[in-house]
């Protein structure tokens, strides 16, 4: 392959090249840009008072965290139950989902959801847990 000069480019090229060799010549001098203030740390999300109930009554000595583990499927969604409850060396054995007596428009989703993980996950037992005001809880 034949060696070229600079010169044996058309104008335009030249320029464009030279211009280019030309930042390599001079020293360059930056300015620190200024650093954008820290994000304020999302605040620790806590149970709402029926999750809070069950947790006190059912969960009361056990290795349970609340929102403690979000299970990716195959669909490509992902689940966080309301509690995830690990044995001693940190494996996560139960997954809890907590609903009070009404019956919101999300909970359809999360019955979705929560099936679904019962089919690919079934090394993890999954409750679901519906606090009622007459009869107490219905645990399934």
């Amino acid at each position: 392959m034949k060696k070229f000069k600079l010169e044996d480019l058309p104008k335009s090229m030249q320029d464009q090249a030279r211009n280019i060799l030309a930042l390599y010549d001079k020293p360059m001098i930056t300015t620190p840009r200024p650093v954008p203030p820290a994000k304020p740390a999302k605040p620790m999300k806590l149970p709402n008072k029926t999750e809070a109930e069950y947790a006190r009554i059912h969960l009361a000595g056990r290795n349970a965290v609340y929102e403690g583990h979000t299970f990716k499927m195959a669909n490509t969604h992902a689940y966080t139950p309301d509690f995830a409850v690990y044995d001693d060396a940190g494996v996560l054995r139960e997954a809890h989902e907590v609903k009070g007596g009404w019956a919101q428009f999300s909970e359809q989703r999360a019955r979705l959801a929560f099936d679904q993980c019962r089919v690919e996950f079934p090394h993890v037992k999954f409750i679901w847990a519906r606090k009622h005001d007459a009869n107490g809880w219905q645990i399934k």
